[in-house]
């Protein structure tokens, strides 16, 4: 069982299922924010609960090794590395 703690919620989210908050015509993510100098992104995610939950948030410093890889399942991956920040031990 996971649980997410966000600074901007006091709740822990328990066991979402993530998504992309905004999607282009091809299903892949809109990244909202490009730092070439760190290479990181950010993204807006969606996560919806078992109890049909949502919470918006926007994943920021997502770190990436290739900017030009933003179909959906490469970014996907590197949302889920970055929010083990998030996880509740």
């Amino acid at each position: 069982m996971l649980k997410y703690k966000f600074d901007k919620w006091n709740i822990e989210i328990v066991d979402p299922l993530v998504s992309f908050d905004k999607v282009d015509a091809a299903g892949d993510p809109i990244i909202d924010k490009v730092d070439k100098a760190a290479m990181t992104i950010d993204v807006s995610i969606l996560m919806t609960t078992p109890n049909g939950t949502r919470f918006g948030y926007n994943l920021d410093e997502i770190e990436v090794k290739d900017l030009t890889y933003t179909t959906a399942e490469n970014v996907m991956k590197r949302v889920i590395i970055r929010l083990e920040d998030f996880v509740v031990p």
